[in-house]
């Protein structure tokens, strides 16, 4: 696992533009798929949410994050607890785009 963490740099991590983009502009729209960050980033991206002074409109478009951490609803808890603690947060928006439909719907 630390072979391939070190392989791939970033890897279980948010694009460092998101923190950035938290703590400096009221509206935030993600559509990066945070699935694939750890349950520990996800809970440092959720404090610097709740820390932001600025960001008053915050929608995740895709929310397959809740369900591939949906094992560990605590921290995926803690983390929709400290978004909604952000002092100037007004909307909150999950899931913007639809689901995925399978293959053998179509």
């Amino acid at each position: 696992r630390f072979v391939q963490r070190m392989a791939a740099p970033g890897y279980g991590l948010a694009p460092s533009t998101l923190y950035e983009q938290v703590s400096k502009q009221k509206s935030v729209t993600i559509s990066f798929d945070l699935s694939s960050i750890t349950l520990s980033e996800l809970g440092t991206l959720g404090m610097a949410i709740k820390s932001s002074k600025v960001i008053e409109e915050l929608v995740f478009k895709n929310a397959a994050f809740v369900e591939a951490n949906g094992a560990n609803e605590a921290s995926v808890g803690n983390f929709f607890a400290d978004v909604l603690m952000a002092r100037n947060l007004k909307t909150l928006t999950i899931g913007t785009e639809p689901p995925e439909v399978p293959a053998w719907i179509r």
